[in-house]
């Protein structure tokens, strides 16, 4: 596979999985409070190539 299209290929991959379902848990009802577990998460990515 080139890189062009293995950078298409991680992007689809990543456009699929990245949503607020991945970051943020289902709320929680303890007695009067509710508990909405959170995360911060963050991407990225770096590439090189060349010859020589």
């Amino acid at each position: 596979m080139d890189a062009k299209g293995l950078m298409a290929e991680l992007s689809d991959r990543i456009s699929k999985t990245a949503s607020a379902q991945a970051v943020f848990g289902e709320p929680v009802h303890n007695g009067e409070n509710l508990i909405v577990p959170v995360a911060r998460v963050s991407v990225r990515g770096g590439g090189g190539g060349g010859t020589g």
